[in-house]
This record gives structure tokens, C-alpha cells and sequence, in this order.
């Protein structure tokens, strides 16, 4: 569970800020449902531009050494930089085209999103801009988030500014933008099938060499509002490398996002589940907020060291407990309930958030239908949620506080021989 503490924390903090961010739309977020008015409301006269959709998309090719097969309506141009950048410009229906940046840099999602939303803010041609929706989904098995902001120029003109991310951790990301009123749909399309497509698994495919890969989305109140992604990688017969990273977006306010971002690298052993050694490292808005590593030095003894809110941290710690995360004890759970023992897993575990000490976290099996088992989390620092597994580890989390209702759900697994 050491995993997803601390995007759970940066939502209960928050979310509970964000009931100012009105948003609109079935793909929308909305952090407190109102409740349905009686009168019918009048028709919004933008809707005449929001609807507009292109009704000619079809598979294109790009032709040359970088050949590149998407949904468009006509052939889209290819240009490849020196830096090796290579820039999209996709015909969609629509007067103006839609514009992708594929980039082999490693990119963090909070400092492009906040540049973009930056540039609409000190655009010359734009007097206002608010977020009109936002959406994490998934194509395939990458991850594409995408913004639309509802603007005006100076002549009070209606406009939207779509912004989709696609970022591969340590691999590279796509920057997709289309600057043209309505065709939010034919904008998704489009991207869902770049991120599909045969050109972007081959350029992404660096980490094909897992053992296991599990993507996981981040509801707030029923809204998608980022993502978490693990990768297992056999480092030799004893040693296990795990690497995740998350990303969350959420509003504070018609046209500010707090972005909360974490990458994760950590050796555990194969055969005991324990952990040995993790760099973590996390951002805020694109700034550095904590860099902490730990390591084992003897049974129960650990030493820890790095930054923690700008501060220094430098520490040893001990337990009593196995060091372990959520997925090692719902393993040795589920394995002995198939043996006919029912037990309380206790362990210990280090949380980024509280460097200076470990958690002592409980998992203790609530029920198990047809394969499916419905478990119950509880650590020393307050935490209290419900588990959904399989023989494959988690594929749901479900949190109540305070009326904010956080859930993260597995999208896709896939594990290699």
C-alpha cells in the first residue's frame, strides 16, 4: 500500500479545496454533485460550437522513415528535428490542424501542463480562459491526460484550447494540441489512435523486458484525474526491481491544477518480499517537493536520507515488522486462505509523507467470492480502506473521507514468462 499512500494523502488534502472548480460535461469533474433543478435550463448558444465534430476521419499514412498510421482526414506531415523531435501536423476535419510533439525526453506532466495553461494566461489574443473538462484515459497500454480550457479573445469570440499528454516515464512523451472551437471528440479520436499506434509501442517499447506491468486510474468522486503504473523486472534469482510512477491532476480553482507527480525505484527480495533499498522522488507542480532514499542495513534497521518538504532528512529507523508492501502481504494472504488458514498480515512500511518513521499497517481478509477477495487496510497514520484482489494482486481501492470518494482501479495487467 506503500505505493499508493501518498496519492490517497495529496487527495484527501486537495480534494477537499477543490468544490470551486466548475467544470461541465459527462467527462467532467465535479467534486460535489449538486442537486438537479426543477426548471429546464436554457440551451448554452457555445453549444452550437462545442458540438462540432469532423465526420471524415479515416486511416492515414504518413509515409517516409518515420511512418506513422492514424485516424485523420487526409495524409498527416511528418517533420523530424535535429534534436530528434519529431513534429505531427494531422489534418482533422476542422480548419485548423491538430499538432503533436513526439519527444525521446524525459518530461514531467505538472511543468508542461502549468506552461501551457501559462501561455493561455499571458496570450496577447486571449482576455479570459477557464478549464471546461479534463480526463485521464487509457489507449492500449499508454496513458494519455487531456485538458480543454473554454476561451475568449479580446473581440469576446469563443475558442478552445485542447491539450492532451502522453507520457512514458523515462521514455519519452507526446504533446498533443488542437487551438479551434468544438471537435473534442474528433480530438480524443485522433489521439487515441497516435497513442495506439504500431509507430509509438516501437518507440516506447524500452521497458518490454518486464516481468509484470499494471496500470491503475485515479478517481476522485468518480472522475479520472491521473494514473498510476507499475512495472516488476527480475534483476537475478533473489532480487526484484520494482518502478512506478503516478500522476495526479486536480483543480483548485476555473483555471489553476495542482499536479502532484512520483517516481518510484525500489529493490525487494524475490523470496521474502522485503525491501532493501528505494529512491522516491517527488514533484509539485514541476518542482522538486521531497528526493528520499532507504536502505537496509540489518534486520528491522534501516537508514534513511534526502529532502522532505525542502528540509533535510537523516535518520535510522527499526521495526519489529517485515518490511513489505500491500501486494507481498495480500500474496501471503490469499496463499494460505487456499491452504485453510485465515490470518491478519502485520507489517511495516516506509511512507514518503513521514520519512522519519515506519507505518505499522494491518491487511486482514474480509470475505472471497469466486476468486475474488474483499480485504480491509489499516495503518498507524489513520489510513482505513477496503481492498478488492485477485490471484494477479490488486485491481481496486476504496476510500471515504470526509465525502471525498477516492478510488483506483487496476486497467490493465500483463505478465511475461
Amino acid at each position: 500500500m506503500s505505493r499508493f499512500i501518498p496519492i490517497l494523502l495529496f487527495l484527501i488534502f486537495f480534494g477537499s479545496y477543490c468544490s470551486s472548480a466548475q467544470t461541465t460535461d459527462d467527462d467532467t469533474f465535479t467534486i460535489i454533485d449538486q442537486e438537479p433543478e426543477v426548471e429546464v435550463e436554457p440551451v448554452d448558444p457555445l453549444d452550437v460550437y462545442r458540438n462540432r465534430e469532423a465526420t471524415n476521419l479515416s486511416k492515414h499514412n504518413s509515409g517516409g522513415s518515420n511512418s506513422i498510421t492514424l485516424l485523420s482526414s487526409s495524409k498527416p506531415e511528418v517533420e523530424t528535428k535535429q534534436n530528434s523531435d519529431i513534429t505531427l501536423t494531422i489534418p482533422a476535419g476542422a480548419q485548423t490542424p491538430i499538432s503533436c510533439n513526439i519527444t525521446e525526453k524525459d518530461i514531467l506532466v505538472g511543468q508542461e501542463l502549468l506552461s501551457h495553461i501559462n501561455n493561455l494566461a499571458s496570450s496577447k489574443n486571449i482576455s479570459s480562459y477557464k478549464i471546461h473538462k479534463y480526463k485521464t484515459e487509457l489507449a492500449g497500454d499508454i496513458i494519455h491526460m487531456n485538458y480543454i480550457f473554454d476561451s475568449y479573445d479580446k473581440e469576446n469570440k469563443f475558442g478552445n484550447y485542447k491539450l492532451s499528454i502522453l507520457h512514458k516515464p523515462g521514455l519519452g512523451a507526446v504533446i498533443c494540441v488542437h487551438d479551434e472551437a468544438g471537435y473534442y471528440n474528433t480530438f480524443r479520436k485522433v489521439v487515441d489512435s497516435l497513442a495506439r499506434s504500431e509507430f509509438l509501442k516501437k518507440k516506447f517499447s524500452q521497458f518490454g523486458t518486464y516481468k509484470t506491468k499494471k496500470i491503475f486510474l485515479v478517481h476522485l468522486n468518480g472522475k479520472s484525474i491521473g494514473y498510476f503504473e507499475a512495472y516488476t523486472f527480475y534483476e537475478s534469482s533473489d532480487l526484484l526491481l520494482n518502478i512506478t510512477n503516478s500522476v495526479e491532476t486536480v483543480p483548485v480553482n476555473e483555471t489553476k491544477f495542482v499536479v502532484r507527480e512520483r517516481k518510484n525505484i525500489a529493490y525487494v527480495s524475490s523470496v521474502s518480499g522485503e525491501l532493501l533499498n528505494q529512491q522516491s522522488t517527488g514533484f509539485e507542480n514541476g518542482k522538486p517537493n521531497d528526493s528520499l532514499t532507504i536502505t537496509k542495513l540489518d534486520k528491522g534497521k534501516y537508514k534513511v536520507k534526502g529532502t522532505s518538504n525542502k528540509k533535510a532528512v537523516q535518520a535510522e529507523l527499526y521495526t519489529e515488522f517485515p518490511v513489505i508492501d500491500s501486494e507481498t502481504a495480500l500474496t501471503r494472504i490469499i496463499r494460505n486462505y487456499k491452504k485453510g488458514i485465515r490470518e491478519k498480515v502485520i507489517y511495516s512500511e516506509f511512507l514518503s509523507p513521514y520519512p522519519t518513521r515506519f507505518s505499522k499497517s494491518e491487511l486482514f481478509l474480509i470475505s472471497e467470492n469466486k476468486g475474488r477477495y474483499k480485504l480491509n487496510y489499516k495503518s498507524s497514520f489513520g489510513m482505513n480502506m477496503y481492498l478488492e484482489a485477485d490471484l494477479t494482486g490488486t485491481l481496486k481501492i476504496s476510500m471515504l473521507v470526509n465525502n471525498i470518494e477516492i478510488e483506483i482501479n487496476r486497467v490493465f495487467y500483463k505478465k511475461k514468462k
